[in-house]
This record gives C-alpha cells, sequence and structure tokens, in this order.
C-alpha cells in the first residue's frame, strides 16, 4: 500500500483532516469554556481533548469506525485509573504527612548549637 492509499483510507475512516481539526478543536475550546476546566488535573484534560478528537473522527469520518469508539472508551478509563492512582497518593501522603510537591524528600536538618551558650 502506497502513501496515496493510506492517506485514502484514513480520510474513508477518520475523515478529512481539516473538518476534522476543526471539530475537535471547536469542542476542546467547548470543554476549556466549563466553569471546572481549571480545577481538572491534567490527566483529566488530556482524556476529555482526546476524547473530543475521537468524537470529531466518529462525525467526520466512518461512525461506525470500532476503533473510535474503543479510544473514547480507553481515555475514559486512563483518566479513571490516573484519578484513582492519585487518590491513592494523596492518601497515602496524608498518612505520612509527605509533600506531594516536594520532588525529592530531604533528610531533616541537624540543630545548630548555640556556640554563646557553651562559652
Amino acid at each position: 500500500m502506497n502513501l496515496d492509499d493510506s492517506l485514502r483510507d484514513k480520510v474513508a475512516s477518520n475523515g478529512a483532516f481539516e473538518e476534522t481539526a476543526q471539530l475537535a478543536q471547536g469542542i476542546k475550546f467547548a470543554l476549556r469554556r466549563g466553569k471546572n476546566w481549571e480545577l481538572l488535573p491534567p490527566e483529566s484534560k488530556e482524556a476529555l481533548e482526546q476524547i473530543a478528537s475521537s468524537i470529531a473522527m466518529v462525525l467526520t469520518g466512518d461512525p461506525n469506525e470500532a476503533k473510535h469508539w474503543n479510544r473514547i472508551a480507553i481515555y475514559a478509563r486512563v483518566r479513571d485509573k490516573a484519578l484513582t492512582t492519585l487518590e491513592s497518593s494523596v492518601a497515602q501522603a496524608a498518612r505520612t504527612r509527605v509533600n506531594l510537591f516536594d520532588p525529592a524528600p530531604r533528610a531533616p536538618r541537624p540543630m545548630i548549637e548555640d556556640t554563646d551558650a557553651t562559652s
């Protein structure tokens, strides 16, 4: 199969790139206008954007293409797993009082002795 054949197959399955891209960007714009968008963690934002791209492919390409629907389900599940992992990490941190935002735990600093008190 040559490149032209591959592109023809892609258009039949996914829709014309320009049309799909325009619709996907419109959906993503609508997502970013949601009042909770800024509250979402990066994993949730990315999952929603990937789902938006897949929805655009359903609406501009072959709506019965299983891979589009599978991608929607996969990104929803990946986001769910990421959230579960994050919740587990937060719970563990709360139990051990670890700062999740500190890139590397530091050893406690030794107490500095007061040299004036010993003279």
